[in-house]
Parts: C-alpha cells; structure tokens; sequence
C-alpha cells in the first residue's frame, strides 16, 4: 500500500474516520456543493483477481439500487464511482457514532433506548422491503446514531456487491443465509430480533466461531430477554423471540408486522421515552437548505415541528415540483401520519437551514389512548375530512391543468 490519496474522483480527503469491514471511511469535502461528505473507498485488492471483474460488474447496480432510498432512517447514498485501484461510495455527513461503538462503551442500553432504535431500524427496512431492496447484512456497525437518538441505517448497496461476510455479521445472519439462500426480507426481519435481543439483554442470543456459530442459528433456542435482564418486562419475549424463528415463515411477514407488534407490546415503555425527564422528550433534527425531509408517497409515521428555519410543502406537477406552502417557526406539518399510515399526500423540502421536532406516531397515538373515545373518534374524522377534501382538491388542480 503507497500513501493515502488526497483526493478520489472530485471529493477532497480528510483523515479516516475507520476502517469498515471491506475499507476505509473518509470525511471529505465536496468542492461542488461546498459540503462535507463521507467517502467509502473499498480497495479492489481485497477481492482477489479473480473477483474483481464481476465485482466491477455488480457495483454499479448495487449502489444505484441503494440511492434510490429516500427514508428519514436511512443514510443518503450521494454519489459513486470506480478509479484504477479502489470503488468508492459517498454519503451525507452526519455527526454520529456506530451503533456498535455504542455498545461496546455501554453494553446493554436502556430499555427504551434500545426500543426506540429498534423501531427506527424496522421502519427503514419497511421502506426498503417496499422498494425491493433486502439489507442482508444489518449488524450494530451498519447503524449510526446521532445525538438526538436518530438512527441511520447504512450500507444497503454492500449484500449485492460482496458474496463474502465480515465476521462481525456473522450472528446476525439467518439460518438460511448460512444455507445459501438468496436475501429476503424475512433474513432482515431476523438480523433485527437479532439487534433487539442484543440491545435489550445485553448479550448475543447465539454466539461462537465457526461452525459452532453456524449449528447455534441453526438450532440453538437462546434464553429469553427477561431472563437475561430481569429489569426487561416479560411481555417483550414472544416479539423477540418470534423474530428469531428458525424458519422464515414462522417470523412476522414484514418489518412493518414486527414493528407493530413492538410497539404494541412495549408501549409503556417508549412512552416513558417520549415523556420522561419532565420535558417534551421529543426528538430533534437538522436539515440544510435543499434537503428532503420527505418525498409525496413517502410512507410516514411521524409529524414535524418546525422549531427554526423553514420548510417547503411540495407537490409533484406536470413541468415540474409545485411550492403548496412554506412554513416557518412554530407550525406543523405530516401530522396526517399521526392517525394513519397512509402515503404522504406531499412531500417536504427544507428551504433555510432548519431544527424540527419529530412528533412519532407511536408517541402521540400513546397518549390519545388516554384522551376519551369520542374526542379520539372526532380526531379522526376531521383527519380524513382533510385527507379527502385535499385529494378533491389535487383532482381539481388536475381538470384545470389539462
């Protein structure tokens, strides 16, 4: 290995922030957009000769398949490319840690922390699933988490360019991964109980090298959560444990399934959560002028508080986006997500540098479950009164345009 290039493609280099399972992660700046990125350069030495043809021939594919996914929980993929001696992916810059460093600093984490994360993992993979595209490799390392508890997840593009697995992802692969079977949603719906029971208890559920590892997922039934963490509440240990069934149609049909049944099941304590600490306990986040915060037919499950900046609310057009409304501090937008999980009717561009706070579905349905049935029937209604007379009006706005 010669010195570290300063630059790939037109991407300037910092210092690596870490080594990953197949190369080496840069800060870098983009002179383009006057914006700081992260750069994943993946030599092609460590595919072997042999390899590196039909290596070159996935990328390609691989990463464009990834940068068509566009999630609050899911890392945005900006830009590839391929040099003599390395591929390289980039992505947007965010102040954040792996989970696994996490992990490895704290070992277990709260129980609702970990809960949180979890559900912010499953709603990625919902969207994913929904696009087609299987994680297959989802492991601690691939989710960064930001200050304000956001989870990221990272990677997408990696199952469908490299055939080999880092050891770190090997407890986390499905039984019939080990088999050979062709990524499936039901092998990401395994890899997060796997995440679950590892947030929760402190502990993998199966663990060893080899083909102990291998005879472990394959048949192994670890302990329950609650009996590895007494403080876990029992009514936990069915969703884990469902997620982690040997065979993939014993599992739940989706990650939207099992994130449902989470967070029936573990209500109490996200609500503790959202509520705890005598504040709002509501998550924040920041976006730069231009970026999506999210797209018309987006599924949602969160409305957003603008605490600063400003937000467009977009529509596509026939010549192209058309600005519904701009909103500035103090509104609310996306809050037909707080009582349905129907697609977004618009979508959502940040317009001025912008803080908002997120407002989880989960969150707000838990406390409209303390206000009385009427006022909840009465919510609903206006909500779906609005719903419809929007969609009367985008008809209209369509008779008028033609």
């Amino acid at each position: 290995m010669g010195p570290r290039p300063k630059t790939i493609g037109p991407y300037r280099l910092g210092p690596p922030l870490r080594r990953t399972g197949w190369g080496l992660l840069h800060k870098a700046s983009d002179p383009a957009q006057a914006r700081p990125v992260v750069v994943e350069i993946v030599p092609k030495e460590v595919f072997g000769r042999r390899e590196q043809a039909a290596v070159a021939a996935r990328f390609r594919p691989a990463v464009e398949a990834a940068v068509r996914l566009h999630h609050a929980n899911i890392l945005p993929l900006l830009d590839y490319g391929e040099t003599e001696d390395a591929f390289f992916v980039v992505s947007e810059f965010v102040e954040a840690v792996p989970l696994a460093d996490m992990l490895v600093a704290g070992g277990r984490l709260p129980p609702s922390l970990g809960l949180l994360y979890v559900m912010q993992v499953l709603a990625a993979l919902h969207h994913a699933h929904a696009q087609g595209l299987v994680h297959g490799r989802l492991t601690p390392a691939a989710l960064m988490v930001s200050s304000d508890d956001r989870v990221r997840v990272a990677d997408f593009w990696l199952e469908r360019l490299v055939a080999r697995r880092a050891a770190e992802s090997l407890p986390f692969q499905a039984p019939e991964q080990f088999a050979g079977a062709a990524p499936a949603p039901a092998v990401d719906v395994f890899a997060a109980g796997v995440l679950l029971y590892r947030v929760l208890s402190g502990d993998l559920p199966f663990k060893g090298r080899g083909g102990d590892l291998e005879r472990a997922v394959r048949a192994g039934v670890p302990p329950v959560p609650s009996r590895v963490n007494d403080a876990l509440p029992p009514q936990l240990d069915p969703v884990v444990m469902r997620a982690l069934a040997k065979r993939p149609e014993e599992r739940y049909a989706s990650a939207e399934s099992f994130r449902a049944n989470l967070g029936a099941a573990a209500s109490g304590l996200l609500r503790q959560r959202v509520s705890g600490g005598g504040g709002s306990g509501l998550q924040r986040r920041s976006f730069s002028p231009g970026q999506v915060i999210f797209e018309e037919g987006d599924p949602g499950d969160c409305a957003f508080l603008v605490e600063s900046g400003a937000v467009q609310i977009v529509k596509r057009g026939r010549t192209g986006p058309v600005v519904l409304a701009t909103l500035g501090k103090g509104e609310i937008f996306g809050e037909m997500a707080l009582v349905d999980d129907q697609p977004r009717m618009a979508g959502a561009l940040c317009a001025q540098r912008a803080t908002l706070a997120v407002i989880p579905r989960d969150a707000f349905q838990a406390r409209l479950g303390r206000v009385d049935k009427v006022t909840q029937k009465l919510l609903t209604v206006l909500v779906n009164r609005v719903r419809g007379a929007a969609r009367d009006l985008a008809d209209l706005r369509g008779l008028i345009d033609r």
